[in-house]
């Protein structure tokens, strides 16, 4: 099999940013359902995939959750390590039909929308992250289009020894390509260690609190201590405020294991870059922090650990379980392939929905 290039679309982002973009500016409805966001976001998609750098994709689709309830998000496994898992996320009850709209649009211009209808746990991060690493470690190119931090995970470089292809996200806000290499440039350590990274920078909208770490300092800790659980074993007993604890049972894993090929092979181009973010660690066995920092950190490990569990997208495993009685995981990336995208066959079903089409007709002379 020769080698291609996936494309794989968080969709979400991209009609939520639709939907905010237009609200009070926007008020178009079909049959009382309002439809402002749908030509934007299919607009936007189809502006994603066109592009030159990414219009050789063979292989293509955007990932979407199952339609939420009137409760609000599907939470699943995470709800359960986190009960207050994206509690206070409820999507908009008129966007929820517009979401059916786009996906309908965009199966019908030859676009792929796939949902894990099976189990509503499974949500479209761990989706993108299963169909990466499946396309990946056939040798294609991979390229994710979100603007979520915690994809920057799976970015990787090809591998040599095992055939696996390169993984870089494209965030469509900022029109930045991520590659290993940008990824250390930015954060100051390599993708696999970004969940334990974004973790201790806090997250406004899951309501998880800041430690009081700058990103240079919780990067230099997480470089340094690989782990969660390990850099809570190198806080200073004087800034504990409890007795030690044993950490043998907190899971926080990365996506590559610390002997992954990738960081191997990477280890010596990288070295001078995270050099750069590790100056002035200091070589005693404690973490270098305020006391204040400590205590905080050592008030909060347990519930730190399980947010980094959280943010720790699950590829493959977990996720090919759930597609047991589903007759096209026996070829996964075959939902992938289709033909040429139609602007023709969007503009006609645009029009059937009283929308404009996405090519002006030209105007007679």
């Amino acid at each position: 099999m020769g080698r291609k290039h996936a494309v794989l679309v968080d969709l979400h982002p991209l009609i939520y940013a639709s939907y905010y973009g237009v609200q009070g500016r926007s008020s178009a409805t079909v049959n009382g359902t309002l439809v402002s966001a749908v030509r934007p976001t299919i607009a936007k998609v189809l502006s994603i995939l066109q592009h030159p750098s990414r219009a050789d994709a063979e292989l293509r689709g955007c990932f979407v959750d199952p339609l939420p309830d009137n409760t609000g998000v599907p939470r699943g496994a995470r709800g359960a390590i986190m009960p207050s898992y994206q509690e206070s996320r409820q999507a908009p009850p008129d966007i929820i039909p517009q979401l059916t709209l786009v996906k309908e649009g965009l199966e019908r211009s030859g676009i792929p929308c796939i949902g894990n209808q099976f189990n509503p746990a499974i949500e479209a991060d761990d989706l993108i992250a299963t169909y990466a690493d499946l396309a990946s470690a056939e040798g294609h190119r991979v390229t994710i289009v979100s603007p979520d931090k915690d994809m920057l995970q799976m970015v990787r470089n090809d591998d040599n020894r095992s055939g696996a292809g390169s993984i870089a996200v494209f965030d469509p806000n900022s029109n930045k390509l991520m590659h290993r290499k940008q990824v250390i440039d930015q954060w100051g350590v390599e993708p696999s260690l970004m969940p334990g990274l974004l973790t201790l920078l806090g997250h406004r909208s899951l309501k998880i609190a800041a430690v009081g770490l700058s990103k240079q300092q919780a990067a230099r800790a997480v470089q340094r201590y690989r782990t969660l659980p390990q850099l809570f074993r190198h806080i200073n007993p004087d800034h504990r405020g409890a007795p030690p604890k044993d950490y043998q049972g907190l899971t926080f894993q990365t996506h590559q294991a610390d002997d992954d090929p990738d960081s191997v092979s990477s280890a010596k181009e990288d070295s001078e870059r995270v050099a750069t973010h590790s100056e002035g660690f200091g070589e005693g066995p404690w973490l270098s922090v305020s006391e204040g920092i400590g205590k905080r950190l050592w008030a909060q490990r347990d519930f730190l650990c399980r947010v980094a569990d959280v943010r720790t997208l699950q590829p493959t495993a977990s996720v090919k379980a759930s597609f047991a009685s589903f007759a096209a995981w026996q070829d996964p990336l075959g939902i992938l392939h289709k033909d040429e995208i139609s602007t023709r066959f969007i503009d006609r079903w645009l029009a059937q929905h009283d929308l404009e089409p996405l090519r002006t007709p030209k105007r007679a002379s």
